[in-house]
């Protein structure tokens, strides 16, 4: 499917209520004014992993419920946490950057099924996601950091690519041991370890009983049920400006997730040309094409999370061309050449649209 656009013209927000505002990302909550409005839903949030988390859960509960939910959401966010980010030093992931090659490292069962599940979306986006391409992202400056003194070299590329590669790690799930092949290398799971997280705290709600709720973790996002009855949740999708921000399709989450990643927002000009902090692995390069935003839909929001990355970095021709080959819902928002942008996306993906802008 296909479709041009022209960017929007300021207007006022309407029925909209924004849940999220993130680099890179796109996702804002959509209420019909046709459904009747009830009591609820319940909301949990705070912050984490260096984002925000909010939780909705339909109805309202009463202290005690609630208080066991925020405390199973926050026990989930917090384990993935120590687990699995770059910033905790006794994380498993810190840990193992440290760590010498052909020495395995064992990991806990989280971090085996994350790396699992990352390895198995690089060998199917042909090396397009990859959890070793942390040096590359610093060194252009999209890490904590910031932007470099100077862009890198081809010599700095080359350098940092002998670091860089999935086919740089062994995991033996078995035994949940990972294994480096060259000094240097290091796993970033920053790029499907919050779709992981809200698979989590998804679970984790499930195990206490609740089965209509909508969780967003750092603009990942996975619903489940109705937010009342007869209006499942419902999800808006923005289009790729710099302008007024404005919603170009709404989705509804029925019990899956969804992921958004875009070059939009996060990026920097230099010399006249624009560098975006999505990088090529394989390259060593900020990704240089006229896709700026791809959303993707799994039953597992890490996956659509890992893939809505991988997507990013192949480019609109390449992206939609493995999407479909790996029959994945996804929406593609590509830039014309004269301005504006055109929307296109897979079968599986229209499945899952019950609005689209301009249509109440």
């Amino acid at each position: 499917m296909r479709e041009t656009r022209q960017p929007p013209a300021p207007r006022a927000t309407r029925w909209y209520i924004v849940l999220a505002v993130l680099v890179g990302l796109s996702a804002w909550y959509y209420l019909s004014p046709t459904v009747p409005a009830r009591a609820g839903p319940t909301v949990i949030s705070g912050p984490i992993m260096g984002t925000t988390y909010t939780v909705k859960i339909a109805g309202v509960l009463g202290a005690p419920d609630r208080d066991a939910a925020a405390k199973a959401v926050k026990g989930a966010l917090d384990d993935v946490n120590a687990k699995m980010s770059t910033y905790v030093d006794t994380s498993e992931v810190s840990r193992f950057a440290a760590a010498p090659a052909d020495q395995p490292f064992t990991l806990s069962e989280d971090t085996t099924t994350v790396i699992a599940k990352a390895l198995a979306i690089s060998r199917a986006s042909g090396g397009a996601f990859d959890v070793t391409v942390r040096p590359l992202v610093d060194a252009w400056g999209f890490g904590p950091d910031g932007r470099p003194k100077r862009r890198p070299g081809a010599d700095d590329t080359d350098k940092l690519l002998t670091r860089v590669g999935y086919d740089k790690l062994r995991l033996d799930e078995a035994k949940r041991q990972l294994s480096k092949l060259a000094d240097g290398v290091s796993v970033d799971l920053s790029a499907i370890a919050k779709g992981y997280a809200v698979d989590r705290v998804a679970a984790a709600l499930e195990a206490l009983g609740h089965d209509s709720y909508l969780v967003e973790v750092g603009g990942e996002m996975r619903g489940r049920g109705e937010r009342e009855p007869g209006a499942g949740w419902r999800v808006g999708i923005e289009s790729p400006t710099d302008g007024p921000r404005e919603v170009v399709r709404v989705v509804t989450l029925p019990q899956h997730g969804l992921a958004t990643s875009g070059n939009y927002r996060n990026f920097y000009i230099e010399d006249g040309v624009k560098y975006a902090h999505t990088i090529n692995p394989k390259t060593g390069q900020p990704v240089r094409h006229r896709l700026q935003s791809v959303s993707v839909i799994d039953e597992e929001a890490a996956l659509a999370d890992g893939w809505a990355t991988a997507l990013m970095v192949l480019g609109e021709t390449e992206a939609t061309r493995v999407a479909r080959s790996n029959n994945l819902a996804a929406l593609f928002m590509i830039s014309e050449p004269e301005g504006g942008f055109r929307v296109e996306m897979t079968e599986r993906f229209r499945t899952f649209i019950v609005q689209t802008r301009g249509t109440p």
